[in-house]
C-alpha cells in the first residue's frame, strides 16, 4: 500500500549541512525501498531548489521556523494526507520569536490527524 511520508527539516543540499544531508539519503531511501511518497518540507532559500521526481518532492516552502509560518505551510501539506510524519531536529534550530521546538509534534497531530509522528534529533 503506498502512503505519503511527510518530512519537515530546516535545511537540505545545497545548503551545508549534515542534517540536511541526511534528510536528502533518509528521502531517497525511502523512495527506493518502499512504495511510499516522500515529500520534504524545508526552509525557503535560493540554496534549495524546488525537485519533483516520481516518489520524492522537496518544497521550500518554509520562511521561518515559527507557529505562525507553520500553521500557513501546514495548511497547503495537508492535500497530501500523510500518514508518517518526520520532524528533524538539528543541534540549532533557526526561529523567530516563540519557540517551534516545542509545538511542532503537537502541531503535527492537530494538523495531519492520525498520522504517526517520528521525532529524529541530531547532536
Amino acid at each position: 500500500m503506498k502512503a505519503t511520508i511527510l518530512i519537515f527539516n530546516s535545511s537540505y543540499p545545497l545548503v551545508q549541512c549534515g542534517v540536511g544531508d541526511f534528510t536528502a539519503r533518509l528521502a531517497v531511501s525511502i523512495g527506493k525501498y518502499t512504495p511510499n511518497n516522500v515529500i520534504v518540507a524545508t526552509s525557503k532559500t535560493e540554496l534549495i531548489k524546488p525537485v519533483k521526481r516520481s516518489k520524492l518532492e522537496v518544497l521550500p516552502i518554509i520562511k521561518s521556523w515559527t507557529v505562525r509560518d507553520f500553521l500557513k505551510v501546514s495548511l497547503s501539506l495537508v492535500k497530501y494526507h500523510p500518514q508518517q510524519v518526520i520532524l528533524e531536529y538539528p543541534a540549532v534550530m533557526p526561529t523567530g520569536g516563540f519557540n517551534l521546538t516545542y509545538w511542532l509534534p503537537v502541531l503535527s497531530k492537530i494538523f495531519f490527524g492520525f498520522a504517526k509522528v517520528t521525532i529524529l534529533i541530531h547532536e
